[in-house]
């Protein structure tokens, strides 16, 4: 989460082969031997709500956009589906 300032984002390329670790600004990474053990998915965001414009190296991503980026896998434990990309126009003050 960002609230201030011109920001760089830089989405580094996967360390695997597999397309399913393969995944963006805002999406989970698969869940792996945690799914197995709690059956439990991971979450993500990245919330950049300073209001400024923003670099986003990966496409589909940058200012003023709100996507729920994830894709379903075949297998439930490969599932990046739970993420959030949130980038506001507008500067949101929390206090």
């Amino acid at each position: 989460m960002d609230l201030d300032g011109h920001d760089r984002y830089v989405r580094d390329h996967a360390p695997y082969d597999a397309p399913e670790y393969n995944v963006g600004m805002g999406e989970s990474q698969p869940n792996g031997n945690y799914y197995k053990e709690c059956q439990c998915f991971s979450l993500s965001v990245l919330l950049d709500a300073g209001g400024s414009s923003d670099f986003y190296s990966q496409a589909g991503r940058g200012d003023g956009i709100s996507i729920a980026p994830g894709r379903p896998a075949a297998q439930a434990e490969n599932s990046p589906l739970h993420g959030l990309f949130i980038d506001t126009k507008r500067r949101v003050s929390l206090w």
